[in-house]
């Protein structure tokens, strides 16, 4: 039952934090978000900064949870590991706003640098593994090396997946990353057939 209750908590919470950052969201929002009373709430999480990074850490475990399936069926639905890779980062960072990340470097920067090496250990260190999976189903070119492809994705996105970056660029985490997945998969020069 109490695992149901903290469960709860957080299915109702996470898209009220993600969407609008939880430095907006008020104790009264996520009480009555859930349906319980602010006591109820803080008896499984002891303080909003808690019920943060338990949203956090839940949507780090997803995703984590979905790469390792990822791993075990690279190349289902008829796209090559560096696709599956790249569109499955960006379907998860879909939802996360720029205020949720602004709020996490600014009032979290614990769970900021968790973030970074979550980022770095589990979507990034893959990503090597998943280009060199593509090359050797023919969808990646054999001269290209895997590590650099997995550096430049990592560089891009330690200087603009952050607050700052998705700021200046007035762009959302989500659509930062399939926008990185077009041009590294598909190029930016025009086909000559749609020429």
């Amino acid at each position: 039952m109490e695992h149901e209750r903290r469960n709860r908590i957080l299915d109702q919470v996470e898209p009220l934090f993600l969407t609008m950052g939880f430095s907006r969201v008020t104790t009264d929002e996520i009480a009555a978000s859930v349906g319980m009373s602010k006591k109820t709430v803080y008896q499984e999480f002891g303080s909003k900064q808690e019920l943060v990074r338990a949203v956090v850490r839940r949507k780090l475990a997803r995703i984590e949870d979905q790469l390792a399936r990822l791993d075990d069926a690279t190349g289902a639905g008829g796209f090559d590991p560096l696709t599956d890779h790249m569109m499955l980062v960006s379907r998860e960072l879909y939802g996360v706003s720029r205020p949720f990340l602004t709020d996490l470097a600014r009032h979290t920067p614990e769970l900021w640098d968790e973030m970074q090496t979550f980022r770095r250990e589990q979507v990034f260190s893959r990503l090597q593994d998943r280009v060199a999976r593509s090359q050797a189903q023919g969808a990646v070119r054999g001269d290209v090396k895997p590590r650099l492809v997995a550096e430049m994705v990592l560089a891009i996105a330690e200087r603009l997946l952050t607050p700052d970056g998705l700021m200046e660029l007035e762009i959302a985490p989500g659509e930062l990353i399939e926008h990185v997945r077009i041009v590294i998969t598909e190029g930016v020069l025009v086909k000559e057939e749609h020429r």
